[in-house]
């Protein structure tokens, strides 16, 4: 399986770590750059009119308190 990310990743990141940090992400898989887009797709909608100086953890709930 190939883990989206940075080229730097797919050499250097064995395939043990990637299915380590996967196992702990709530969502069960990795992020992809599609993942980032819907959010910013959310932030330039029509939809967008209330949120103001929100953070948004596009993490699949890997940092969830």
């Amino acid at each position: 399986m190939r883990v989206p990310g940075s080229r730097f990743h797919e050499i250097h990141t064995s395939e043990q770590a990637k299915q380590r940090t996967i196992s702990g992400i709530p969502l069960g898989r990795a992020g992809t750059c599609e993942d980032v887009a819907h959010a910013v797709a959310l932030l330039a909608s029509e939809y967008n009119g209330f949120i103001t100086g929100a953070s948004f953890d596009i993490n699949g709930g890997a940092y969830m308190a």
